[in-house]
């Protein structure tokens, strides 16, 4: 991939260079025959091409959208898609996508091989090709008979090389028409749908507006977009009549019928543009509109107690969409968020899509309420607050028949409010230094998910972090539990994908940092560790755990365990006293760690480490 990546660099500099020295005459002259000539030096075809039953669409803003619809909704229909857009986000290969997938970094790098050097080809169904720039001559424009054409929303773009009027901008967008091909188009300004239809009929392609996606028949069932947004309605419809159209085509030369949709739109060739009918939508049109995905369109993400609004909105047009669809979403998010309430706590845990019996859901909030009793810690109000109790509990019920597994994991447990990363790296290091294999659970990541797991100091290779990963994914999923996302949230998920790992590892040592607070903390599901760390004190996440040094010291001494030793660096005296206090309540016995000063280093230079790691090792 490497290659590839350096190749594509290449021609990439290549091509940036040569632009600075091509005129818009070049681009109307030249561009086609040029795509042309590589097309014939990678031996294929415009026959080949055309063989591809090719859905071309073009337009200033939408393309994506609407190629995204079709592809999702033939998908949904049974055919093999192929999908060809820009620009990609990450990667160029996401560009290509079959059946909705993109290609493989193996796959794509021997199709890319293969034209390189010379192609081979895939077979699809069906491929939804999305113009580049303009229309007319954009590279793409070498299929000589689409199946069927879309133009969505014309705007001044790429005004260098397609003129600064919409009426010059809508005659390139329209040039991808054919004859004798149908066409369908958006309803646009007089400008661009006078120039759009002058246009079609000088090329002689029956053209149609779509209707209203509210004219379609969608058999009671609620019209649902994947892609979010007011603008994307109409994008949805041209989407549904160019894929309507397609299978008419296709079922005119293939057995295999699909989808019938009443009668079949009528064409005018007279010079004016008439709107397409408006149908019964069939199922697989309803999902794979509703399925659809684009990534950066109107997307949104959320990450623990945050919520992402992604979209790549370039132009004044599209960023007023843009605004406009995030207030909608983000107040509907809001509105759901002010009236989510629950009226029994054993909602909040399922199996298999059923709320427990009281009497089940007894049996485990009584274990877990009476291990936190037995501490005797003095903080009642924490222990009735109902979400600190039931994560907790939740987590019990998903793994209560591994707990002798976790707790054969020989574990090293690390909390505090200052440190706990460092601490824990020094364990780990200094153990595997000793000669044992070492697994570290540590948060936050820098860039990926899988540097919170490792193993012997080494992140986890992409594809051993998948098995775990969807090994535990699937095991909740086949539960059909619809736990809410105060239950299991992406930590506690974690969590337990790095419990997976260290059990099928078979480390011999797991060093295990706490993500918030302590006693409530999902880590503190570890009934036995060998030894216990505390760091630096002070306040953090005080909307959880208190706003006093003495709550938030009670929280993190609550990894604590009865009979298993645990060390604490110097604190201030009110936390010295609460940790004291709450050690001597579990009966775990603690000590404080001396200055590292005062080791023997055996004449050698000190380096900067942590002396609770000494202590740590030498109890372990």
């Amino acid at each position: 991939m490497r290659e590839v990546k350096s190749i594509i660099e290449s021609i990439g500099r290549d091509h940036s260079r040569a632009v600075k020295f091509r005129s818009k005459s070049w681009y109307s002259t030249k561009g086609l025959p040029v795509m042309r000539d590589h097309l014939k030096r990678v031996d294929i075809s415009l026959d080949d091409v055309d063989g591809l039953n090719i859905i071309h669409v073009s337009g200033t803003k939408g393309k994506g959208s609407v190629s995204a619809f079709c592809e999702s909704i033939l998908r949904a229909t049974g055919f093999k898609t192929g999908l060809y857009s820009s620009p990609h986000l990450v990667e160029l290969l996401e560009r290509i996508r079959i059946n909705g997938l993109t290609l493989t970094r193996d796959a794509f790098s021997k199709y890319f091989f293969d034209v390189y050097n010379k192609l081979e080809k895939t077979r699809v169904d069906v491929v939804i090709l999305e113009v580049g720039i303009g229309g007319a001559y954009d590279c793409t424009n070498i299929v000589q008979s689409p199946r069927v054409v879309g133009i969505t929303l014309l705007d001044l773009d790429h005004t260098d090389l397609l003129g600064d009027t919409i009426d010059s901008i809508a005659w390139h967008k329209a040039g991808i028409c054919k004859p004798g091909r149908p066409a369908f188009t958006i309803p646009q300004v007089k400008e661009a749908m006078d120039t759009v239809r002058r246009r079609a009929n000088e090329i002689h392609a029956p053209i149609q507006i779509v209707p209203d996606l509210d004219d379609y028949d969608w058999q009671g069932k609620p019209m649902k977009l994947g892609l979010a947004g007011e603008h994307q309605r109409i994008n949805a419809s041209l989407a549904i009549q160019l894929c309507r159209t397609w299978i008419e085509e296709h079922n005119l030369h293939h057995s295999d019928k699909r989808a019938g949709f009443g009668h079949t739109n009528t064409y005018s060739m007279d010079g004016n543009i008439q709107t397409a009918s408006a149908f019964k939508l069939p199922a697989t049109f309803i999902s794979g509109l509703r399925d659809c995905c684009l990534p950066g369109r109107t997307q949104i993400i959320k990450h623990d107690n945050v919520t992402y609004y992604l979209d790549g909105a370039h132009t004044p047009m599209s960023m007023k969409a843009c605004v406009k669809w995030f207030k909608e979403a983000s107040a509907e998010e809001e509105q759901i968020l002010n009236s989510q309430h629950l009226v029994d706590f054993r909602e909040r845990i399922r199996i298999n899509g059923l709320t427990r019996t009281r009497s089940v859901f007894s049996k485990y909030f009584f274990d877990v309420h009476n291990k936190l009793d037995s501490t005797k810690c003095g903080y009642p109000e924490t222990i009735l607050n109902r979400f600190r109790s039931m994560t907790l509990m939740a987590l019990n019920v998903f793994i209560h028949e591994k707990l002798d597994d976790v707790d054969g994991l020989n574990i090293i447990h690390v909390s505090g409010t200052k440190g706990k990363g460092s601490v824990t790296a020094f364990c780990e290091s200094i153990l595997r230094a000793n000669g044992f294999k070492t697994g570290l659970y540590s948060s936050p990541h820098l860039v990926e998910f899988r540097e919170r797991i490792r193993i012997n100091g080494l992140t986890l290779t992409r594809d051993v972090f998948s098995k775990y990963f969807f090994d535990v994914y699937n095991k909740l999923e086949s539960t059909k539990c619809g736990y809410p996302e105060t239950i299991l949230n992406q930590f506690r998920f974690m969590t337990l994908v790095a419990l997976n790992v260290f059990i099928h590892e078979k480390v011999d040592v797991v060093i295990l940092e706490v993500g918030v607070g302590g006693a409530y903390d999902c880590t503190n599901i570890v009934q036995s560790p060998r030894v216990v760390g505390i760091t630096l004190l002070d306040l953090d996440h005080t909307d959880l755990l208190g706003d006093t040094i003495d709550s938030i010291s009670w929280h993190k001494a609550g990894i604590c365990k009865p009979g298993r030793p645990a060390f604490t660096i110097p604190q201030v005296k009110e936390a010295i006293d609460t940790v004291r206090r709450r050690a001597t309540e579990i009966h775990a016995p603690i000590q404080i760690v001396p200055d590292l000063d005062d080791y023997d280093w055996q004449g050698k230079p000190m380096k900067l480490g942590l002396a609770v790691n000494i202590n740590v090792l030498t109890h372990l």
